[in-house]
């Protein structure tokens, strides 16, 4: 797994920041499905609820599942559970996904 962390854009990604990582990383990742993330705030006070927050985050992934990208509001995250090396396989998709997010 890589996670590259970065300030956490306001509001999300946008609809062409989307696209722009989709076309970029079309050939090795081609499907896309939104990955559900919840983040819980518990407050110090034990009279007030829990704040639950949602967020929806684009995943692309190859055809079989093995790997995955996942672009959130502060990290891109790419993992897979055949690791074909550094040089052959993430360094490659890593390059395309930074690349995108960073021309948007």
């Amino acid at each position: 797994m890589l996670e590259i962390r970065y300030p956490e854009i306001a509001g999300g990604l946008t609809d062409a920041a989307v696209s722009a990582m989709k076309e970029a990383v079309r050939e090795s990742l081609p499907v896309m499905a939104p990955q559900v993330e919840h983040q819980i705030g518990m407050p110090i006070d034990a009279a007030m609820p829990p704040q639950v927050e949602q967020r929806l985050s684009p995943r692309f992934c190859a055809r079989d599942q093995a790997t995955a990208l996942v672009v959130r509001r502060d990290a891109l995250v790419l993992e897979t559970t055949v690791y074909g090396g550094w040089v052959e396989h993430f360094r490659p998709l890593a390059k395309q996904a930074t690349e995108a997010l960073a021309g948007c």
